[in-house]
């Protein structure tokens, strides 16, 4: 739920799967392009935990506060565990992409 929150599908965070999570956990899989079956399977809990978050400044000023139209530089931290499994599905989609480019004949698409 809080990682869910992270990345902006807001839930409460009560550490009971509810079906309120179900719900979220829908939008997310949807947002995601996976089927949507309210629950988890081992590779999209592992896309899930390896998702870059958006994670708070260490102090604002007044100055900082964002108004309205303007966007705010985010900071974002990764994990070596998230670095790995990103690792692992560029690798993937790559190989996945020649194979449709030796299917379709083209050499360089």
């Amino acid at each position: 739920q809080r990682r869910l929150n992270g990345l902006g599908f807001d839930t409460k965070v009560t550490g009971v799967f509810t079906p309120d999570t179900r719900n979220v956990i829908n939008r997310w899989q949807a947002a995601r392009g996976y089927p949507t079956s309210g629950y988890l399977n081992k590779l999209q809990h592992k896309a899930l935990l390896s998702e870059i978050v958006a994670t708070q400044p260490a102090a604002a000023s007044s100055d900082d506060e964002e108004k309205p139209g303007q966007r705010r530089r985010r900071y974002y931290k990764i994990t070596a565990e998230g670095r790995d499994v990103l690792a692992a599905q560029r690798k993937e989609w790559r190989h996945f992409f020649e194979l449709i480019r030796d299917l379709a004949g083209v050499r360089y698409a």
